[in-house]
């Protein structure tokens, strides 16, 4: 067992680990707050490694049973080890009609509720497990983060006019934060925050199908594309960003084609408004256009306010750029 004390308020940054036949265990305790980059973590098949507290620069996996991953809304330190809820059975509840029923599964939860009900979360969830919002409810995050761990793109699906709010959908995984794919439906996203892993290839809101998107005083961080209007089904003009800050290519580099924002469906409009809205794409080593449309699609970008940092393709306003 390899023990490190770090005293209090002091930080400990671990550049890289390399385990043999040892074992390491990363607890905070205090006021110490160790980190370091998961990516420069190798285990080998006789090491341990047990993370059971402390702030990453990406997921930094290896967690202890017990334990959550959450989002620690830091420019740096993106996320944090945390102890999970002790003695919570109920992650959720459904509240229908000024009656509320707790569930233990979320996706019991969402199957149990219907048209106008909440979903709430009651406590931070960890899952690799498939969840799909099929009916127009609200879905109250509570301040709590839902981490997806799925090999899905689809993992987490929404096929109504749903709204989520409140809280935070992190994708440690291979799934898009939020995939949403119905014709006809109009998703809302506020006060919200949308993450995928820094570096990673994975879209923050991919949406194949749907009326309508709107995404209000939140934040939607990607490795990938931030949000990306790309299915055949996906028609109108009820796209909106609206003080909200778009992030795409976060963490990647020599990609030669990443955008924050990208619009390839036909005709499909999104307009980009309110003084607080930021669009950027930030790859490490290219310098990337922050809104792209397809090449050969009638899809328009209306920027009416807001920053856009870099350049653009396709996009008309007169938003501040």
């Amino acid at each position: 067992m390899f023990i490190v004390e770090v005293e209090d308020k002091r930080e400990l940054i671990i550049h890289a680990i390399a385990l043999n036949s040892a074992t390491v265990t990363i607890e905070n305790g205090g006021q110490s707050v160790p980190a370091f980059d998961a990516e420069t973590v190798v285990v080998r098949s006789s090491g341990t490694l047990n993370v059971r507290g402390g702030v990453y620069t990406s997921d930094p996996g290896y967690v202890s049973t017990g334990y959550d991953v959450v989002d620690n809304d830091d420019a740096t330190y993106l996320y944090k080890v945390v102890a999970a809820s002790a003695g919570t059975v109920a992650v959720a509840s459904v509240t229908s009609y000024g009656v509320t029923t707790e569930y233990d599964s979320l996706q019991d939860a969402f199957d149990a509720a219907g048209s106008g009900d909440t979903v709430t979360l009651l406590a931070n969830v960890r899952t690799a497990d498939a969840l799909e919002i099929g009916e127009a409810v609200v879905f109250d995050l509570d301040g709590k983060t839902l981490t997806l761990t799925g090999n899905a793109t689809t993992q987490f699906t929404v096929s109504a006019s749903a709204t989520i709010c409140n809280g935070t959908v992190f994708s440690a995984g291979s799934a898009y934060g939020l995939y949403v794919n119905r014709a006809g439906a109009n998703v809302t996203v506020t006060n919200a925050t949308i993450a995928t892993a820094a570096g990673s290839s994975v879209n923050g809101i991919n949406v194949a199908a749907a009326s309508g998107l709107k995404v209000v005083d939140s934040t939607v961080r990607a490795g990938n594309y931030g949000i990306i209007l790309s299915g055949a089904s996906v028609a109108g003009s009820n796209y909106t960003i609206e003080n909200s800050t778009v992030i795409g290519g976060y963490g990647r580099s020599n990609v030669a084609r990443i955008y924050a924002v990208y619009v390839s469906s036909s005709p499909a409009t999104l307009t980009i408004k309110g003084s607080g809205s930021r669009i950027r794409t930030l790859t490490t080593s290219t310098t990337r256009p922050a809104i792209g449309t397809g090449g050969n699609t009638d899809a328009t970008v209306t920027v009416e306010d807001g920053y856009v940092y870099g350049s653009l393709l396709n996009y008309s306003g007169k938003g501040h750029i």
